[in-house]
């Protein structure tokens, strides 16, 4: 989207900080003749896959995590909270609106998925210590429940049980599946392999099921604390250290909404 444009220097707003807002700050970069601000919900920056590794071994976690600045652009700390045909308001990590004039709005703000990425405003130490306590709850000897039937959350529920495996834990990986296979829209062969790999890793895979309510809730569970999850089916796993939500729970829209014609019936 553009508002009326400056004889001086397009100013470019990048909402988001992911692969995407980075792809376009790298051709960005290349032009003399724009200005460019990104809005970055987090003061760092984190691989798609650090995660999932992350949430496993906690000591890898830092690896996949940049806490320098990007090159060539100005950052601002905050959420994008509203947004007008030519300015945006930004909730910053200090708490204050801040309103940033733009003559181009990217939005890259992808995503949620809660504990698998990380939270807006949460800092590089909080992020470090969220991997840690995942990683000593997964390994605890409580039992595990990853929600999701997509690539995060069969890679997830694979490290997981390789991890209880190699620390010679108690504790067992249920995998819960809302639809009737593994990673929906990939090949048959595919599919069933993933459920077979699994399952040789003694990862216990539900179908057609979703979590409906944790007893304690929580997501995850403190350590030597254990907590029970229902699903819709009427079964219940207890004895559950941590659990984690491998799905998107929504795109990050909301501060669109308020921009006539910015959003289709899917956003």
């Amino acid at each position: 989207m553009s508002s009326k444009q400056s004889p001086e220097l397009k100013k470019v707003v990048i909402v988001g900080a992911g692969v995407s807002a980075h792809l376009v700050i790298n051709e960005l970069v290349k032009s003399k003749g724009v200005s460019l601000t990104m809005i970055q919900a987090v003061p760092f920056k984190e691989a798609p896959w650090g995660g999932p590794l992350g949430l496993t071994t906690a000591s890898d976690g830092p690896n996949f995590i940049d806490i320098t600045p990007t090159p060539g652009v100005e950052t601002v700390h905050g959420s994008a909270s509203s947004v007008t045909d030519s300015s945006l308001t930004v909730t910053t990590s200090g708490g204050k609106a801040e309103t940033i004039s733009f003559d181009y709005l990217v939005a890259a703000t992808g995503f949620s998925m809660d504990i698998v990425l990380p939270k807006p405003g949460q800092t590089y130490a909080e992020r470090c210590a969220e991997f840690a306590h995942v990683e000593t709850a997964v390994r605890s000897g409580g039992n595990v429940v990853v929600a999701g039937s997509g690539v995060v959350g069969v890679e997830i529920a694979a490290n997981f049980a390789e991890s209880i495996k190699e620390g010679k834990g108690k504790g067992k990986v249920s995998l819960v599946a809302s639809g009737p296979t593994l990673l929906p829209g990939y090949p048959a062969r595919i599919q069933n392999k993933a459920k077979d790999v699994l399952e040789s890793l003694g990862v216990s895979v539900i179908f057609n099921s979703k979590v409906i309510s944790l007893s304690a809730g929580k997501v995850v569970g403190a350590p030597g604390e254990a907590f029970e999850v229902a699903l819709d089916s009427g079964a219940k796993i207890g004895g559950v250290t941590a659990y984690i939500p491998a799905f998107a729970s929504g795109v990050n829209t909301q501060w669109l909404e308020l921009l006539p014609g910015a959003l289709d019936a899917k956003s």
